[in-house]
């Protein structure tokens, strides 16, 4: 009974290595295919979420009068980066009217990230921690639009100069790393709201 030859073993440990080489890519191609996957739908959630708590946020911006102040304090506060406002904190935290403060913030390692941080009415004390809404941020920009001094309308302005009283629309422009891209949001304020007092 005669053995495989040299050149047949030769051959089929060939064979042998070309299949392993195909199913070990196909392998790892699967593998990378679920890990994107797997980062788009964490990105997605993650931009989704910060959308709508953006958009809950600033149209619910009410004008406000502080408690004991007895005169109107700047209701709103915005330039490219930071907008400070009182609005209501999701139900879920209680719902109280609280300052609002969006921001971009750099972190010592230098990512940009999408911070917000609640204040007493008193504007002093913070309540909380800071929580970040999106990370990994290129750019970062706020801009308002509303009536001017005439009551006519503005275009978009980088910084609303009038604190006394609210833009009509807020508009967040970003740019993030990442799989998922940020459409434009422009965000109409609920003005026609009566001036009140903080809770």
């Amino acid at each position: 009974m005669s053995g495989f030859t040299l050149l047949e073993v030769m051959v089929a440990i060939s064979l042998l290595g070309i299949l392993l080489m195909l199913v070990s890519g196909s392998l790892l191609a699967i593998h990378r295919t679920v890990q994107g996957t797997e980062r788009y739908a964490v990105r997605l959630d993650e931009v989704r979420a910060a959308q709508r708590f953006l958009r809950q946020a600033l149209q619910e911006t009410r004008p406000i009068v502080l408690p004991g102040k007895g005169v109107q304090q700047h209701l709103f506060e915005g330039d490219p980066q930071k907008i400070r406002f009182f609005a209501p904190v999701p139900l879920g935290v209680g719902g109280k009217l609280k300052i609002h403060q969006l921001e971009s913030f750099k972190t010592d390692a230098g990512e940009l990230q999408l911070r917000i941080t609640f204040f007493e009415p008193d504007g002093e004390r913070s309540w909380g921690n800071s929580q970040i809404l999106m990370g990994k941020l290129r750019r970062l920009d706020f801009s308002y639009r509303g009536l001017d001094e005439q009551y006519l309308s503005t275009g978009w302005l980088a910084k609303w100069p009038w604190p006394e009283r609210l833009p009509q629309f807020i508009r967040v422009e970003l740019d993030a790393d990442g799989p998922v891209k940020w459409p434009l949001i422009s965000v109409a304020v609920r003005t026609s709201q009566q001036l009140g007092a903080a809770q």
